[in-house]
């Protein structure tokens, strides 16, 4: 299944904003068919876990990614799905203010929130 223009361009955007900071490791798996699904970003910010779900504007998380953000829920990470770039920007800049998450710039001025 190849991604469509405006999700990839919208990963690639997340992607470039996240590898600002010093405080965030973030992974994209690729998805082969084999072993345990998730969601498209795997990240950690300054020592919390994050799931993030990307999607084109046009649609929703399926079942299976809805679950897989339960239980990252459940097991007390951050979770959410985004379709746009101000969606992605108002729940991360939520979740990191929420818990005080700090965001250092690999230029090592330090940050609260977004």
């Amino acid at each position: 299944m190849s991604i469509r223009g405006a999700e990839a361009k919208l990963r690639a955007r997340i992607r470039a904003y996240l590898k600002k900071f010093s405080t965030v490791y973030q992974f994209w798996p690729v998805q082969t068919g084999y072993g345990t699904r998730t969601v498209d970003l795997l990240a950690c910010v300054d020592g919390v876990f994050f799931a993030v779900e990307v999607k084109d504007e046009r649609e929703k998380p399926t079942k299976l990614q809805e679950d897989t953000l339960a239980e990252v829920d459940t097991a007390k990470g951050v979770s959410f799905w985004c379709d746009s770039w101000e969606g992605f920007l108002e729940q991360f800049g939520l979740h990191c203010r929420k818990r005080g998450l700090r965001l250092v710039p690999r230029d090592g001025a330090v940050g609260k929130g977004v």
